[in-house]
């Protein structure tokens, strides 16, 4: 969506006090000046030739590029939330105007880092398994627009001759095999995509006695209640996989404790605690 700056501050939602936050130095712009300031509400107030244009717990100044011939200042901004990433703001002063406008990138939970082209960005999201993403794109007359669709897939002819569990730095990786991801999708049937989605945030996985590969995870800015679990017995070609719901509901697949090997059992137990 494309709104003037000068109108769009007056509807921003408040999304949360920041004490301490870091104050931007003035940056120069198309004639003029961002200036910042820390706001009575502890927010950081975005100005441009003494106007204020955003207000946000962190602003960011990121660079100013020239694209398609158009002068374009670039800012991070958000709540500081480790679960989303900042939004993009993309500021540009349109010919014979006194107020900036600008185009916001990442609306729903942050925008990747950018791509530039020579008559545009372009925003390549991350996309989680079993999901979709948009990809976005931002010209300076068009404004920020939806370019396509990704869906993630594995990589293709992948089973388990192809695994080195110790070369495993996040539970994500699991899904790039193409044996795993199906063997993941059959357990955890219609909340499979739930299911990675609580391995989204975690350390490097475990391997058990060099036989089990333990995954746990939880879910982006919900860490404290929703967790994920990944269960290999590498020898047995068998998978494992358990979640907790933020109401404490948890499952198990498959649901029979006496199936699962006992060292996975003892380290999904053990993510839960934590």
């Amino acid at each position: 969506m494309r709104l003037f700056a000068v109108t769009l501050f007056l509807l921003s939602s408040v999304l949360g006090a920041h004490a301490g936050s870091e104050v931007p130095a003035a940056v120069p712009f198309a004639g003029g000046e961002f200036t910042f300031a820390i706001g009575e509400d502890e927010e950081i107030a975005m100005s441009y030739a003494g106007q204020e244009v955003h207000r946000a717990p962190m602003i960011r100044f990121d660079r100013i590029l020239t694209i398609g011939g158009v002068e374009a200042a670039l800012f991070h901004a958000g709540d500081g939330d480790d679960g989303c990433g900042p939004q993009l703001l993309i500021f540009t002063l349109p010919k014979d105007a006194v107020d900036p406008m600008f185009d916001i990138a990442g609306e729903e939970c942050g925008a990747p880092e950018p791509a530039v082209t020579s008559d545009g960005l372009l925003f390549v999201p991350h996309v989680p398994p079993g999901g979709t993403a948009l990809v976005e794109r931002w010209t300076p007359k068009g404004g920020v627009t939806v370019a396509g669709e990704l869906s993630f897939i594995p990589l293709p002819e992948t089973g388990w001759e192809d695994l080195d569990p110790a070369k495993i730095t996040h539970p994500v990786e699991l899904f790039y095999n193409a044996e795993l991801y199906a063997a993941l999708q059959a357990l955890a049937g219609e909340r499979f995509v739930e299911l990675a989605d609580k391995l989204g945030t975690a350390s490097p996985p475990t391997l058990i006695d060099g036989k089990f590969l333990a995954a746990p995870g939880c879910q982006p800015s919900a860490c404290a209640s929703d967790k994920g679990f990944a269960g290999l017995d590498v020898a047995n070609k068998a998978v494992f996989a358990a979640a907790k719901t933020g109401d404490g509901m948890e499952t198990l697949w498959p649901a029979d404790k006496a199936i699962w090997p006992e060292a996975l059992l003892k380290a999904w137990e053990a993510a839960k605690a934590q």
